[in-house]
């Protein structure tokens, strides 16, 4: 009788503190046939027929000011002239956005990801893992000004080519400026760079600055 308590008070518990959240599923699917006419250039120099899968899901706990998500994607692509050319990736991921601010004026938003490509035997060299985090934050200092601004961390892992390993790290500011004229003027910048586990000359660091009216 004891643990039937535990168990039915346990159960009100959990009802109570879900009043307040809803949960939705969002399920897409897709499919699409194109034509390659070498426009990935692969090394046989041939046209193909590629018909590709695409499967989409995801699951929101809402709150009023949290969205927390899980998601899938998945694709699969079929090449019909070069068979040995098809490839699947999947990718898993977790999300998360939430509201600041007495006026609700602040968004951070927040993802983890890892993801997988796998091919067949003749192409495996292109086998790959990522993994990658970010965080954007985006501020309304008023009616008339918007901020932004954001971090990404990516890591790739090539099982078959671990020349290729490298993390990536990439980050941005923007503003925008909303005139009584109905124009919007955005200024950003950029910055960078991509690691290789093997130092070469390949590795890259960028920066950009960059206006639009």
């Amino acid at each position: 009788m004891r643990s039937l308590t535990q168990g039915v008070i346990i159960a009100v518990l959990l009802v109570a503190s879900s009043a307040h959240v809803r949960a939705q599923w969002s399920v897409g699917a897709g499919l699409e046939t194109m034509i390659d006419d070498n426009v990935n250039n692969n090394v046989l120099r041939q046209s193909d027929r590629i018909s590709s899968f695409g499967l989409q899901a995801e699951y929101d706990w809402i709150t009023e000011r949290t969205n927390t998500g899980l998601l899938y994607e998945g694709a699969y692509n079929y090449y019909s002239m070069v068979p040995g050319r098809t490839n699947q990736g999947h990718t898993a991921g977790l999300t998360f956005a939430q509201l600041f601010g007495e006026n609700e004026e602040t968004l951070w938003n927040a993802a983890a990801t890892y993801g997988m490509r796998l091919d067949r035997e003749e192409y495996a060299f292109y086998d790959n893992t990522s993994f990658a985090l970010s965080n954007t934050i985006k501020h309304q200092f008023s009616e008339s000004m918007l901020g932004r601004a954001g971090y990404t961390f990516r890591l790739m892992r090539f099982s078959n080519l671990s020349t290729f390993n490298h993390a990536e790290h990439q980050v941005f500011a923007q503003t925008s400026f909303f005139l009584p004229s109905q124009t919007t003027i955005i200024g950003q910048i950029d910055l960078g760079m991509k690691l290789y586990s093997t130092p070469n000359e390949d590795s890259t660091v960028a920066i950009s600055c960059s206006g639009m009216p």
